[in-house]
Protein backbone atom coordinates (compact mmCIF):
# COMPACT_ATOMS: atom_id res chain seq x y z
CA UNK A 1 0.00 0.00 0.00
CA UNK A 2 1.02 3.64 -0.56
CA UNK A 3 -0.48 5.85 1.22
CA UNK A 4 0.23 8.99 -0.41
CA UNK A 5 0.11 12.33 0.97
CA UNK A 6 -0.75 11.94 4.95
CA UNK A 7 -1.96 14.61 7.13
CA UNK A 8 -2.69 13.80 10.87
CA UNK A 9 -4.78 15.95 12.94
CA UNK A 10 -5.87 16.05 16.46
CA UNK A 11 -7.76 18.17 18.22
CA UNK A 12 -10.16 17.98 21.89
CA UNK A 13 -13.87 19.03 21.49
CA UNK A 14 -16.19 19.59 24.18
CA UNK A 15 -19.55 17.35 23.11
CA UNK A 16 -23.02 16.94 24.75
CA UNK A 17 -24.92 13.60 24.81
CA UNK A 18 -21.97 11.23 26.19
CA UNK A 19 -24.10 10.61 29.75
CA UNK A 20 -27.52 9.53 28.53
CA UNK A 21 -29.18 10.67 31.95
CA UNK A 22 -27.85 13.77 32.22
CA UNK A 23 -27.49 15.01 27.95
CA UNK A 24 -26.88 18.80 28.64
CA UNK A 25 -23.42 17.66 30.59
CA UNK A 26 -20.06 18.02 28.26
CA UNK A 27 -17.44 16.06 27.93
CA UNK A 28 -14.36 16.02 26.36
CA UNK A 29 -13.28 14.20 23.42
CA UNK A 30 -10.43 13.56 21.54
CA UNK A 31 -10.84 13.92 17.56
CA UNK A 32 -8.06 12.33 15.51
CA UNK A 33 -8.03 12.84 11.92
CA UNK A 34 -6.02 10.69 9.31
CA UNK A 35 -6.25 12.30 5.80
CA UNK A 36 -4.77 10.45 2.61
CA UNK A 37 -4.03 12.03 -0.65
CA UNK A 38 -3.35 9.91 -3.47
CA UNK A 39 -3.75 6.20 -1.35
CA UNK A 40 -3.06 3.34 -4.02
CA UNK A 41 -2.49 -0.51 -3.75
CA UNK A 42 -0.19 -2.07 -5.43
CA UNK A 43 0.74 -5.79 -5.73
CA UNK A 44 4.38 -7.61 -6.27
CA UNK A 45 6.23 -4.80 -5.58
CA UNK A 46 4.37 -2.32 -7.58
CA UNK A 47 4.35 -4.49 -10.39
CA UNK A 48 0.73 -4.08 -10.83
CA UNK A 49 -1.45 -1.81 -9.59
CA UNK A 50 -4.89 -2.60 -8.08
CA UNK A 51 -6.56 0.65 -7.30
CA UNK A 52 -5.44 3.82 -8.97
CA UNK A 53 -5.04 6.56 -6.73
CA UNK A 54 -7.91 7.88 -4.77
CA UNK A 55 -8.70 10.00 -1.62
CA UNK A 56 -9.07 8.39 2.20
CA UNK A 57 -9.88 9.62 5.62
CA UNK A 58 -10.48 8.49 8.58
CA UNK A 59 -11.79 9.76 12.02
CA UNK A 60 -11.10 8.38 15.31
CA UNK A 61 -13.41 9.93 17.89
CA UNK A 62 -12.26 8.55 21.37
CA UNK A 63 -13.40 9.77 25.11
CA UNK A 64 -10.51 11.61 26.80
CA UNK A 65 -10.19 10.18 30.15
CA UNK A 66 -9.18 13.06 32.27
CA UNK A 67 -9.07 13.32 36.07
CA UNK A 68 -12.49 16.16 35.67
CA UNK A 69 -14.06 13.00 33.43
CA UNK A 70 -13.02 10.38 36.68
CA UNK A 71 -14.36 12.99 39.22
CA UNK A 72 -17.20 12.94 37.52
CA UNK A 73 -18.06 9.02 37.30
CA UNK A 74 -17.62 9.74 41.32
CA UNK A 75 -20.41 12.57 41.62
CA UNK A 76 -23.47 11.91 42.61
CA UNK A 77 -26.40 11.56 40.65
CA UNK A 78 -24.47 10.28 37.78
CA UNK A 79 -25.38 6.95 36.55
CA UNK A 80 -22.07 5.69 35.31
CA UNK A 81 -23.99 2.45 33.68
CA UNK A 82 -25.50 5.38 31.07
CA UNK A 83 -22.27 6.76 30.23
CA UNK A 84 -21.61 6.31 26.21
CA UNK A 85 -17.94 5.38 26.25
CA UNK A 86 -17.78 3.60 22.87
CA UNK A 87 -15.24 4.98 20.66
CA UNK A 88 -16.46 5.79 16.99
CA UNK A 89 -14.39 5.41 13.60
CA UNK A 90 -15.01 6.72 10.78
CA UNK A 91 -13.92 6.23 7.04
CA UNK A 92 -14.71 8.09 4.09
CA UNK A 93 -13.12 7.57 0.40
CA UNK A 94 -13.56 8.69 -2.55
CA UNK A 95 -15.02 6.20 -5.59
CA UNK A 96 -12.43 3.52 -6.35
CA UNK A 97 -11.73 0.31 -8.37
CA UNK A 98 -10.34 -2.57 -7.96
CA UNK A 99 -8.63 -4.25 -10.51
CA UNK A 100 -7.57 -7.98 -9.91
CA UNK A 101 -5.46 -10.34 -12.17
CA UNK A 102 -6.15 -14.02 -11.68
CA UNK A 103 -3.37 -15.28 -9.40
CA UNK A 104 -3.90 -11.73 -7.52
CA UNK A 105 -7.88 -12.55 -6.95
CA UNK A 106 -7.58 -16.37 -5.91
CA UNK A 107 -4.60 -15.07 -3.59
CA UNK A 108 -7.15 -12.40 -1.76
CA UNK A 109 -10.18 -14.94 -2.02
CA UNK A 110 -8.06 -17.32 -0.39
CA UNK A 111 -6.42 -14.81 2.66
CA UNK A 112 -10.09 -14.24 3.58
CA UNK A 113 -11.39 -17.68 3.37
CA UNK A 114 -8.61 -18.93 5.41
CA UNK A 115 -8.48 -16.72 7.83
CA UNK A 116 -11.37 -13.87 7.68
CA UNK A 117 -14.09 -16.62 7.42
CA UNK A 118 -13.15 -19.40 9.25
CA UNK A 119 -14.85 -20.86 11.90
CA UNK A 120 -13.55 -23.22 14.01
CA UNK A 121 -16.69 -24.38 16.49
CA UNK A 122 -14.81 -22.98 19.85
CA UNK A 123 -16.51 -20.66 22.03
CA UNK A 124 -16.12 -17.04 21.43
CA UNK A 125 -12.76 -16.23 23.09
CA UNK A 126 -10.42 -18.95 22.14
Amino acid sequence: MDLGQIKITSRLENVKGKWKSWPDKLTFVNVINIDMKSFRMDFDSKSYMITPPFDMNICLKRINYTELLLDAWLSTGIDFENFDKADYLTVECSAFEMNFKQPVLTYFLRLMDLNINYYDRLEAGY
